[in-house]
């Protein structure tokens, strides 16, 4: 536990709490709510090895797709498993968010009857879509965003050849959204503030509206610039500030913070119906394009 970066209070609730044997970790997408979790099951294992090597300890991962009801029956039928080593028998779910209803209901069904010995740690990404009735049987711990420093150490640590000051302007608060394809997504930054800076052409336009990049840091990058951009209107500084002409230009034209969000909501709202109708990504895009040109 000593080798996570930040969440302090966390770390101390969850040690001095062993006898909870259900969990629900919330919190950003990025901020280390499942990195935590594992160090909490090495934790209660003192296994000195890796989690996936843990035959007490399984994890049910999302990998970005709908966790079924078979999943959750595996959970069932490895926590009446007797433990191989330990102690306690762990499950870890990342994401919460992520299960089906039949899942749900099934998932409901283990934490109203968790066997003796067994500690079960759900995440989730945004508690209010978690049922009410599984928050009820859960402990909950809420996590927050990491500071500017303990963000740039997270990703010196896990990405050393980056510019870690650059990244952290991208993902402020939340270093586990980095990952191999960063290069592509401080392209996409600088592209996006390039349009707000009037110093864009064709060829700009062209290579935000064929990326590759996913719709949910897409999302997150947008909504990143325009919280910044609200900031400075208020007078906090980020790292927007060093951009002059775009400073200039907000004082000038006296850019009204709601207006900020409205934009950040029409942001959202035209993301939430491309992923869910299924929308032709470069249309959407271009959308999002003409957004940011009339942003202020």
């Amino acid at each position: 536990m000593n080798k996570i970066i930040g969440h302090t209070l966390a770390k101390n609730t969850l040690t001095h709490n062993t006898h909870i044997q259900s969990w629900l970790i919330y919190g950003n997408k990025g901020i280390g709510k499942a990195t935590l979790a594992y160090h909490f099951a090495q934790y209660l294992t003192q296994s000195p090895n890796s989690n996936y090597c843990n035959p007490d300890l399984l994890i049910v991962n999302d990998n970005e797709e709908i966790i079924g009801i078979e999943k959750i029956r595996n959970i069932k039928n490895f926590l009446y498993l007797t433990t191989a080593r330990f102690k306690y028998r762990i499950v870890i779910i990342d994401s919460i968010d992520s299960l089906t209803i039949n899942a749900i209901n099934a998932m409901l069904k283990i934490l109203e009857e968790t066997p003796k010995n067994s500690i079960i740690i759900l995440i989730s990404h945004n508690l209010h879509e978690v049922p009410v009735v599984i928050r009820s049987r859960c402990f909950t711990l809420g996590l927050l965003d990491l500071d500017p420093q303990q963000t740039q150490q997270v990703i010196k640590n896990n990405f050393p050849h980056l510019d870690y000051e650059k990244v952290s302007h991208i993902y402020p608060g939340t270093p586990g959204m980095v990952d191999q394809h960063i290069e592509k997504e401080i392209a996409l930054y600088e592209s996006l503030i390039s349009i707000l800076t009037n110093q864009y052409d064709s060829k700009i336009i062209e290579n935000i509206i064929t990326t590759d990049i996913s719709f949910y840091k897409i999302e997150y990058i947008l909504l990143t610039i325009v919280s910044n951009l609200a900031k400075e209107i208020l007078g906090i500084t980020t790292s927007l500030s060093s951009h002059n002409t775009l400073i200039d230009n907000i004082k000038n034209k006296k850019v009204d913070v709601d207006k900020l969000l409205l934009k950040s909501l029409q942001i959202q709202h035209l993301i939430s119906y491309a992923k869910k109708f299924q929308l032709d990504k470069k249309s959407v895009m271009l959308n999002l394009v003409n957004i940011m040109i009339y942003l202020i």
